[in-house]
């Protein structure tokens, strides 16, 4: 009879640590769902103009881990000018290696902090047209990394996607953050 008794009690015990575990594992989450999709980069230039994008792929966690993958967007263009007398060419990749984390802002909506952690690589060659021909006055190779960090709503990254652009004098730099619900939790 004892030991029926222990193995009740036990049991007991055992199904209460189980719950226990489960319900602390689930006070852990920060979210309701993980999340897949990606973050597209849309890269345009007006002189010479081109346009490129490039989408590496993310996966967000209900704990708040985010996790994407890399990419190489290249992009090239080239240009005779309106009077005919110049010409450029620019052409280059940017390697893409983005990392981020989740927040919930003050009126706790949940947001996804991206650094870009994007190095483009950038050559451009100048031509001016003299007795003719085209004479080559600058060759220039330049690398920056950008890393001025992005700031998306999650609500809007599972809508319509949520996007943050700059537009500058020599085109825009547009980047989409686009996520649905996993169907796995």
């Amino acid at each position: 009879m004892k030991t029926k008794h222990f193995l009740i009690v036990g049991i007991v015990a055992l199904s209460l640590a189980y719950a226990g575990c489960k319900k602390e594992q689930k006070e852990n989450n920060l979210l309701n769902n993980s999340y897949l999709g990606d973050l597209e980069l849309y890269f345009t230039n007006t002189y010479p103009e081109f346009q490129s994008s490039k989408k590496v792929n993310v996966h967000v966690s209900k704990d708040g881990t985010v996790t994407f993958g890399t990419g190489t967007l290249s992009y090239s263009g080239e240009e005779i000018n309106n009077s005919g007398d110049g010409k450029i060419k620019r052409e280059g990749i940017i390697d893409m290696s983005p990392s981020g984390t989740i927040y919930k802002n003050q009126n706790g909506d949940v947001h996804i902090s991206v650094n870009e952690n994007s190095v483009i690589h950038d050559h451009t060659i100048m031509w001016v047209l003299a007795n003719g021909q085209w004479m080559e006055v600058s060759n220039t190779n330049y690398s920056e990394t950008w890393n001025g960090g992005l700031d998306f709503d999650l609500n809007e990254a599972t809508g319509n996607g949520s996007i943050i652009e700059v537009n500058t004098s020599g085109g825009t730099v547009k980047w989409t953050l686009s996520l649905l619900p996993e169907l796995t939790d």
